[in-house]
Protein backbone atom coordinates (compact mmCIF):
# COMPACT_ATOMS: atom_id res chain seq x y z
CA UNK A 1 0.00 0.00 0.00
CA UNK A 2 1.61 3.01 -1.08
CA UNK A 3 0.42 6.75 0.09
CA UNK A 4 1.18 9.80 -2.08
CA UNK A 5 0.47 12.01 0.76
CA UNK A 6 3.92 13.97 1.91
CA UNK A 7 5.16 13.53 5.25
CA UNK A 8 8.19 14.62 7.28
CA UNK A 9 10.36 12.49 9.55
CA UNK A 10 11.72 14.20 12.47
CA UNK A 11 13.98 12.18 14.77
CA UNK A 12 13.76 12.88 18.05
CA UNK A 13 17.68 13.01 18.86
CA UNK A 14 17.79 15.99 15.97
CA UNK A 15 15.28 18.00 18.09
CA UNK A 16 17.05 17.76 21.13
CA UNK A 17 20.27 18.77 19.68
CA UNK A 18 18.71 21.83 18.27
CA UNK A 19 17.08 22.84 21.62
CA UNK A 20 20.37 21.64 23.53
CA UNK A 21 22.04 24.28 20.94
CA UNK A 22 18.98 26.88 21.57
CA UNK A 23 20.34 26.56 25.47
CA UNK A 24 24.02 26.60 25.07
CA UNK A 25 23.21 29.61 22.92
CA UNK A 26 21.05 31.47 25.88
CA UNK A 27 23.53 30.44 28.42
CA UNK A 28 26.57 31.98 26.56
CA UNK A 29 24.57 34.95 25.86
CA UNK A 30 23.53 35.51 29.73
CA UNK A 31 27.33 35.24 30.78
CA UNK A 32 28.32 37.54 27.98
CA UNK A 33 26.02 39.68 29.46
CA UNK A 34 27.07 38.93 32.93
CA UNK A 35 30.64 40.24 32.02
CA UNK A 36 29.48 43.20 30.71
CA UNK A 37 27.89 43.92 33.58
CA UNK A 38 30.84 43.44 36.23
CA UNK A 39 32.83 45.05 33.71
CA UNK A 40 30.54 48.54 33.63
CA UNK A 41 29.79 47.91 37.20
CA UNK A 42 33.76 48.14 38.27
CA UNK A 43 34.05 51.01 35.97
CA UNK A 44 31.35 53.63 37.29
CA UNK A 45 32.76 52.42 40.98
CA UNK A 46 36.24 53.11 39.90
CA UNK A 47 34.98 57.19 38.46
CA UNK A 48 32.61 57.31 41.14
CA UNK A 49 35.44 56.73 43.98
CA UNK A 50 38.15 58.75 41.41
CA UNK A 51 35.57 61.66 41.37
CA UNK A 52 34.95 61.90 45.31
CA UNK A 53 38.52 61.28 46.02
CA UNK A 54 39.30 64.06 43.67
CA UNK A 55 36.70 66.46 45.03
CA UNK A 56 37.48 65.71 48.91
CA UNK A 57 41.11 65.85 48.74
CA UNK A 58 41.39 68.24 51.06
CA UNK A 59 38.89 66.49 53.32
CA UNK A 60 40.65 62.82 52.70
CA UNK A 61 44.04 65.39 53.33
CA UNK A 62 42.54 66.89 57.06
CA UNK A 63 41.24 63.37 58.03
CA UNK A 64 44.75 61.87 57.75
CA UNK A 65 46.35 64.94 58.95
CA UNK A 66 43.73 64.74 62.21
CA UNK A 67 45.14 60.60 62.90
CA UNK A 68 42.89 58.53 60.39
CA UNK A 69 45.09 55.73 58.69
CA UNK A 70 45.03 55.64 54.41
CA UNK A 71 43.15 52.20 55.23
CA UNK A 72 40.32 53.52 57.27
CA UNK A 73 39.71 56.52 54.97
CA UNK A 74 39.79 54.33 52.51
CA UNK A 75 37.19 51.84 54.18
CA UNK A 76 35.38 55.08 53.93
CA UNK A 77 35.38 55.50 50.45
CA UNK A 78 34.49 51.73 49.80
CA UNK A 79 31.30 52.06 52.33
CA UNK A 80 30.39 54.92 50.64
CA UNK A 81 30.55 53.26 47.14
CA UNK A 82 28.74 49.90 48.45
CA UNK A 83 26.10 52.11 50.25
CA UNK A 84 25.63 53.44 46.82
CA UNK A 85 26.00 50.22 45.23
CA UNK A 86 23.10 48.90 47.57
CA UNK A 87 20.76 51.13 46.83
CA UNK A 88 20.91 51.04 42.93
CA UNK A 89 20.68 47.18 43.05
CA UNK A 90 17.79 47.63 45.44
CA UNK A 91 15.75 49.91 43.20
CA UNK A 92 16.62 48.00 40.04
CA UNK A 93 15.93 44.55 41.67
CA UNK A 94 12.34 46.14 42.71
CA UNK A 95 11.69 47.95 39.48
CA UNK A 96 12.80 44.52 37.27
CA UNK A 97 10.09 42.92 39.84
CA UNK A 98 7.53 45.49 39.29
CA UNK A 99 8.27 45.49 35.79
CA UNK A 100 7.59 41.64 35.63
CA UNK A 101 4.68 41.10 37.77
CA UNK A 102 2.97 43.29 35.65
CA UNK A 103 3.88 43.79 32.36
CA UNK A 104 4.81 40.27 31.65
CA UNK A 105 2.96 38.66 35.02
CA UNK A 106 1.37 35.23 34.24
CA UNK A 107 2.87 35.32 30.69
CA UNK A 108 4.78 32.22 29.15
CA UNK A 109 7.33 33.12 26.91
CA UNK A 110 8.66 30.37 24.05
CA UNK A 111 12.46 29.64 23.73
CA UNK A 112 13.03 27.00 21.12
CA UNK A 113 9.72 25.76 21.42
CA UNK A 114 9.72 25.32 25.57
CA UNK A 115 7.40 27.56 27.74
CA UNK A 116 9.68 29.72 29.91
CA UNK A 117 8.17 31.85 32.80
CA UNK A 118 10.29 34.91 33.39
CA UNK A 119 11.31 35.34 36.96
CA UNK A 120 14.02 36.33 39.44
CA UNK A 121 14.93 34.12 42.49
CA UNK A 122 16.30 34.89 45.68
CA UNK A 123 19.55 33.21 44.64
CA UNK A 124 20.07 34.79 41.39
CA UNK A 125 19.34 38.10 43.14
CA UNK A 126 21.86 37.51 45.89
CA UNK A 127 24.45 36.01 43.42
CA UNK A 128 23.98 39.34 40.97
CA UNK A 129 24.56 41.31 44.32
CA UNK A 130 27.72 39.78 45.44
CA UNK A 131 29.13 40.19 42.22
CA UNK A 132 28.08 43.36 41.83
CA UNK A 133 29.46 44.19 45.58
CA UNK A 134 32.55 42.70 44.18
CA UNK A 135 32.84 44.73 41.31
CA UNK A 136 32.30 48.26 43.27
CA UNK A 137 35.10 47.08 46.07
CA UNK A 138 37.21 46.78 42.77
CA UNK A 139 36.69 49.69 41.15
CA UNK A 140 37.05 51.56 44.14
CA UNK A 141 40.14 49.96 45.27
CA UNK A 142 41.76 50.45 41.97
CA UNK A 143 41.04 54.38 42.53
CA UNK A 144 41.69 55.09 45.81
CA UNK A 145 45.08 53.56 46.44
CA UNK A 146 46.97 56.21 44.41
CA UNK A 147 44.79 58.34 46.59
CA UNK A 148 45.65 56.84 49.75
CA UNK A 149 49.39 56.17 49.24
CA UNK A 150 49.97 60.45 48.98
CA UNK A 151 50.88 61.89 52.19
CA UNK A 152 48.54 63.99 54.18
CA UNK A 153 50.60 67.24 52.97
CA UNK A 154 50.13 66.68 49.70
CA UNK A 155 46.61 65.85 49.75
CA UNK A 156 45.82 69.02 51.42
CA UNK A 157 48.31 71.09 48.79
CA UNK A 158 50.42 72.28 51.17
CA UNK A 159 53.93 70.99 52.17
CA UNK A 160 56.22 68.59 50.65
CA UNK A 161 55.08 66.71 47.55
CA UNK A 162 52.36 69.58 46.93
CA UNK A 163 52.09 70.93 43.54
CA UNK A 164 51.35 74.73 43.95
CA UNK A 165 48.46 76.05 41.96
Amino acid sequence: MSSNKPYAVYFEDALLREYGAAFRDLRAMSVLLTVIAIVAVTAAAHNQAWLAAEQRRVSLGVLRTLGFTSRSVALYLNLRALGINLIGYGLAYFSAQIFIQGRLGGELHSIAGNQLALSIEIPQALLGLLLSSAATWMGTWISSRRTMSSSPAGLIGRGPGAAYS
